[in-house]
C-alpha cells in the first residue's frame, strides 16, 4: 500500500501557502499544515492496518516487512504497508478479488498486489534460539 503523494502534499496543501501577514499567521499556517499531515498519516495507517487484518484473515500466514525505500524501489508515493500473505493456490482468485475491491476504499492510497512469490518469507529460523542456548546452533 502506497500513499499517492507524501502526506501533506495532496489536494489543498499542494498550493503555495499564502504569505503570512504576521508571525502569528505564519505559526498558525505551519500548525495547520502539520495537523493536515498528521491526519493524512493517521488515515493511511488506519487503512493499511484494516487491510492487513482483512487479508491476514483470508491467508494461512502473513508477515509484515519494513516499508520499501522509494529511492530503491522506484515506486511513486510512500510505502505504508509491505506485507506477504501465504494463500493456498485454490483460494488465490478470491484473495485477488478481495484486494481489488479494497483499491477504491481510501482516496489517495494505491494498493498493489504482486506475486505469487516463493514462500521464503514464511520459513522459520533453522536451529532457533533454544538450540543456540544449548550449544546446538550453527557452528562458526
Amino acid at each position: 500500500v502506497y500513499t499517492e503523494a507524501e502526506p501533506g502534499e495532496s489536494g489543498e496543501s499542494e498550493r503555495a501557502p499564502a504569505k503570512a501577514a504576521s508571525g502569528r499567521d505564519y505559526l498558525r499556517q505551519r500548525r495547520d499544515r502539520f495537523r493536515a499531515r498528521e491526519d493524512e498519516w493517521q488515515k493511511a495507517e488506519a487503512f493499511a492496518t484494516r487491510l492487513h487484518e482483512t487479508l491476514s484473515e483470508r491467508a494461512e500466514d502473513s508477515r509484515l516487512h519494513a516499508p520499501q525505500n522509494p529511492a530503491l524501489s522506484g515506486a511513486a508515493g510512500r510505502n505504508v504497508l509491505n506485507a506477504a500473505y501465504l494463500v493456498p493456490r485454490d483460494h488465490s482468485e478470491e484473495f485477488v478479488e478481495l484486494v481489488d475491491r479494497t483499491k477504491d476504499e481510501a482516496s489517495g492510497m494505491r494498493v498493489e498486489l504482486t506475486g505469487p512469490w516463493a514462500a521464503y518469507s514464511f520459513v522459520g529460523d533453522v536451529g532457533g534460539a533454544e538450540d543456540e542456548e544449548n550449544g546446538e546452533g550453527d557452528l562458526p
